[in-house]
This record gives C-alpha cells, sequence and structure tokens, in this order.
C-alpha cells in the first residue's frame, strides 16, 4: 500500500499506454461530450480535480486559457 505522500513513477513505455488508452475513439467521444456539457468559455477559471494523464484538462485549457489542475 503506498502513503499518502509517495507518488508512482512511469516511464515511457507505461506513459505511451496511458496515452493510447486515452486516445481511444470511446474515451475521445466521453471528452467530447463532458465538454459539450460544461461548454466552457474562455475567461472561465477552473479546477480540474482527479485530472489523470490531463487530456481533458488540456482540452478545457484550450477553451478557456488555463485550467488548474490535481490529481
Amino acid at each position: 500500500m503506498f502513503a499518502v505522500s509517495e507518488k508512482r513513477q512511469f516511464g515511457s513505455k507505461a506513459a505511451q499506454r496511458v496515452e493510447a488508452l486515452y486516445s481511444t475513439a470511446d474515451v475521445v467521444a466521453q471528452r467530447q461530450q463532458v465538454m459539450q456539457a460544461l461548454a466552457p468559455r474562455a475567461g472561465e477559471r477552473i479546477l480540474d480535480v482527479g485530472s489523470g494523464p490531463g487530456f481533458l484538462a488540456l482540452d478545457l485549457a484550450r477553451a478557456v486559457g488555463a485550467v488548474c489542475k490535481r490529481d
């Protein structure tokens, strides 16, 4: 079990697997649905909690200008 202060480290192969998973059609469609539901506008302030690899946070930042993300 990990202590709260410990962080998991990923190598490049693990990072590539995560990126591949988050780039699948169903996950991309899910992000698009979230973006439509949120309808973010430029200038809004967004906090993305549990952001994981940050794909949704990146989409949100493109829409509003900046996002604070915490995993």
